[in-house]
């Protein structure tokens, strides 16, 4: 039997109140921002989720950057709020995933039944496009991965599982699979 000691982690007192950070969005309505990661810089921590912004009870996929010390960046976002907005047309309701690309743009998505939205930002949080790739009714989360100036987009349909390689303007990369298109286990309505 092999025993490991793990040191004690203290939390950093210069980051947010003694370590912990309460975000609160504007309007301070409930939110989910839970998921993070960092920019392309490594400068700021990137958060992602849903959150309310100006309607309570609805929920919108939404990206926050925060600063070291744990305030909003307020040049972040359409609303230099710190956080992202997203045209109405989308129906996610969270982000699911977040894919970086290598001049520091991103694209967001969510699961949303009928769509499979790529919402795409620029590096400071700006909306730039969304567009719907969905050819029928999504039946898992999508997954997204950036690969530099290209990423992946992991879903499942009642056709069974996709995954699509697009380039950072997000047009398809034609030189993946079927016209930036590889299925797998095709016929199984259950892939996730």
């Amino acid at each position: 039997m092999t025993l490991v000691h793990t040191q004690t982690m203290e939390l950093d007192p210069s980051f947010g109140v003694n370590g912990k950070l309460d975000i609160r969005t504007p309007g301070n309505f409930r939110n989910d921002l839970s998921t993070v990661t960092l920019d392309h810089s490594g400068r700021r921590l990137i958060v992602h989720g849903a959150y309310e912004r100006e309607v309570p009870g609805l929920s919108i996929p939404g990206v926050a950057a925060l600063i070291d010390d744990g305030a909003f960046d307020t040049r972040f976002g359409d609303m230099q709020d710190g956080l992202t907005t997203v045209p109405p047309v989308n129906l996610a309701s969270s982000v699911s995933s977040v894919a970086k690309l290598a001049d520091g743009s991103f694209y967001i998505t969510g699961a949303a039944h009928s769509q499979l939205p790529l919402i795409n930002y620029d590096q400071n949080g700006k909306f730039i496009s969304i567009r719907d790739i969905a050819e029928g009714p999504q039946y898992s989360t999508p997954r997204l991965l950036g690969l530099g100036d290209t990423f992946l987009v992991a879903a499942a349909s009642n056709q069974g599982g996709v995954i699509y390689r697009r380039h950072a303007d997000g047009e398809p990369d034609v030189s993946f699979g079927a016209a930036g298109k590889a299925s797998f286990l095709t016929g199984n309505s259950y892939v996730s």
